[in-house]
């Protein structure tokens, strides 16, 4: 066969159309309905049953242990069962909680105090200051200066300690 294109001849556009057409179809479900069916067995078992033993079960206690365990160890629960109740319950904790403590360091500063000084006996009375100073090692220093009626002025210097009973 000979093909020869035509070089000349205009291109040729596809032209596509899509329909969609949507059909609605109704399934219908049918509905069961049980019918009762009687069911005739005329084969019987011969069964011997021992009512003592399951009297003497039913009685008995049984003990029964279980272990929950976790990450800080475990829990053992032991359950006894009588008349198909628990009758009693036993839990042993063996656990390895640690144990947490927070403690808040408060930075000892050191602190200073100043006061007014009012003093006398029957003779003169007297008035002044004090400062105090108590450091980081809760150790305490003071001073203070008076003036009495008498015309005199003294001072005095002194320190105190913590003393623990």
């Amino acid at each position: 066969m000979f093909l020869k294109s035509c070089h000349s001849c205009p291109p040729t556009k596809e032209i596509i159309k899509h329909d969609t057409t949507i059909i609605k179809v109704e399934t219908k479900v049918p509905v069961y309905i049980p019918k009762p069916v009687s069911v005739t067995n005329t084969e019987y078992l011969a069964m011997w049953v021992d009512t003592a033993a399951i009297v003497k079960d039913y009685l008995s206690k049984a003990a029964y242990i279980d272990t929950v365990r976790n990450k800080y160890g475990y829990v053992l629960i032991i359950d006894t069962i009588h008349e198909n109740r628990i009758s009693n319950r036993q839990v042993d904790f063996h656990l390895d909680i640690p144990q947490v403590t927070l403690t808040n360091d408060i930075k000892q500063h050191n602190q200073v105090y100043a006061g007014l000084v009012i003093g006398g006996s029957k003779t003169f009375a007297s008035v002044g200051g004090e400062l105090l100073l108590r450091n980081k090692k809760n150790q305490i220093y003071w001073v203070n200066g008076s003036y009495t009626t008498l015309g005199t002025t003294y001072y005095q210097f002194g320190t105190l300690r913590l003393i623990k009973f």
